[in-house]
């Protein structure tokens, strides 16, 4: 199956790959799309889920990612990491499409953010020939160099997804889709279904999930349900201090972020400013900063505050952090996408889904006015069937 042959049809079948800033697995996720062409060469889309499955990556691989992403590898490192995890890709949706009899006409893969530092440069690993060549259909991937080449951020990229799947749901009312991957990012929609703001206010689960690391040395990933942050008393004046002087949480969109303003070394500052602190106060005290950057971003960057909060990403599932988001957010109703018909792990794999459905019937697919792009682009390089 190659573009071309798909390009016409009017209903799609494709796999979302993801695996986000935390670097736990790989989620893939089979969505329908379905497209009405109008006159003007434009279409209105629709997006369903149909399935979804997750995929740890083993020690070894985890461990190469995350010092991929602190810049820890040579080039030649990179470059057999680049190709490694294209073939685990390919080896973990042979066994899920096996196991669950998934037929798709394409897939869209993010990659591995190892690098993104806009408008210089992005960079996203994870080879998709194998993937092409093993289920013989057009992959899309790299799909944040064309909004960097207009002159936006790269990021955030899943708005349209957002805009798509959630507005119609909740009509004439102001709503956020907000993800809470490593990353924090929001996708603030007004009451007419239009996307107005989309950025990346700072960090969610990345700060929480390094610390859950060192103080268990390794043997959890994250704190799961946010039981640990909840035994624990925040640090409030470390909070504020932080909250001033960390100059991102200051800058006004379009903005995004990544491992590269939020990873070991900011976590060192904030961990040597609690000095001999309980271990569950300095997870709250790390939950509180999360929550409390996420509700200022929206006080400070968006028209008004959202009726509804609507998260996704694995840190909607820490309760204790959904309940300091909604703490600080006294009038918004905090609700997750699995209450609104999406699980919440699935949400971004479907935007790239999306996304690749968009890549083959040449839509422009950015919103620059969430990007800072110049101009309107398709986004994704396709790696045709051989």
């Amino acid at each position: 199956m190659r573009t071309s042959d798909l390009s016409g049809k009017k209903e799609l079948r494709i796999v979302g790959i993801m695996n986000g800033t935390s670097v736990d697995g790989m989620d893939f996720v089979l969505c329908k799309v379905l497209s009405r062409f109008s006159k003007k060469n434009s279409a209105q889309t629709s997006i369903s889920y149909l399935g979804h499955a997750f995929a740890p990556f083993s020690p070894e691989m985890k461990k190469r990612l995350l010092l991929a992403a602190q810049h820890q590898l040579k080039v030649d490192e990179i470059a057999k990491l680049h190709h490694d995890l294209g073939r685990v890709y390919s080896k973990e949706l042979q066994k899920i499409a096996t196991k669950k009899k998934w037929k798709f006409d394409a897939i869209g893969l993010h990659g591995q953010t190892v690098f993104h530092a806009p408008p210089e440069a992005t960079l996203q690993i994870g080879e998709p020939s194998y993937l092409s060549k093993q289920f013989q259909v057009p992959v899309v991937s790299d799909f944040r160099t064309a909004d960097l080449a207009v002159g936006g951020q790269g990021a955030p990229i899943a708005s349209l997804f957002h805009r798509v799947a959630f507005q119609e749901q909740f009509p004439s009312q102001v709503v956020s889709l907000h993800n809470l991957g490593g990353i924090s990012n929001l996708t603030w929609i007004d009451s007419k279904g239009h996307v107005k703001k989309a950025f990346d206010t700072g960090p969610a689960n990345i700060l929480m999930d390094q610390y859950i690391q060192k103080v268990s040395r390794g043997d959890l990933s994250f704190d799961v349900d946010g039981h640990f942050a909840a035994k624990g008393l925040p640090l409030e004046k470390v909070v504020e201090q932080f909250l001033q002087q960390t100059k991102y949480f200051h800058k006004k969109p379009p903005k995004s972020c990544g491992r590269e303003e939020f990873g070991k070394e900011y976590l060192k500052k904030v961990l040597d400013q609690l000095g001999p602190l309980l271990p569950e106060d300095k997870m709250a005290t790390l939950a509180e900063l999360t929550a409390r950057s996420i509700s200022e971003a929206y006080k400070d960057f968006c028209p008004e505050t959202p009726a509804k909060v609507i998260l996704c990403g694995g840190g909607s599932k820490n309760k204790y952090l959904k309940s300091r988001i909604q703490y600080h957010l006294p009038k918004t109703e905090v609700i997750t996408t699995d209450e609104a018909g999406w699980p919440a792990s699935s949400i971004e794999g479907a935007a790239f889904a999306l996304l690749a459905a968009y890549r083959i019937w040449e839509i422009p697919s950015n919103l620059p006015e969430t990007t800072g792009a110049k101009k309107s682009v398709t986004m994704g390089k396709v790696v045709e069937a051989f």
